[in-house]
């Protein structure tokens, strides 16, 4: 049986078949590739935490729209309550203009 850097049965730390210690370097190279498999691991984590994150920043920016879409519609909304009012007061004022001037010509 290989031994890939485990520990089977001969000294702690040490190749069954050699006695080589694989924490100082493994003449298989198996050290190395736990080392690469470990840190493929690691970036494996830290991509999938920034994609989610990612998920996350896009959320947030699409709850961002809306909430920016609701506030132009109120504004819009508002806007043109401003102007129907703005139009009744013009109208009134012109009726005050006109019952002024009747009042002046009848005098």
């Amino acid at each position: 049986m290989e031994s890939k850097g485990e520990d089977i049965g001969g000294p702690p730390g040490k190749c069954d078949q050699c006695g080589h210690d694989p924490t100082i370097a493994d003449h298989t190279g198996q050290a190395e590739v736990l080392m690469l498999k470990k840190r493929i691991t690691e970036l494996t984590d830290s991509i999938e935490m920034l994609v989610q994150e990612n998920e996350q920043s896009k959320l947030t920016n699409i709850e961002l729209v809306f909430a920016l879409m609701d506030r132009n519609e109120h504004a819009r909304k508002q806007d043109q309550e401003i102007e129907r009012r703005k139009a009744d007061l013009l109208a009134r004022q012109e009726q005050i203009d006109q019952h002024v001037e009747e009042a002046k010509k009848t005098e």
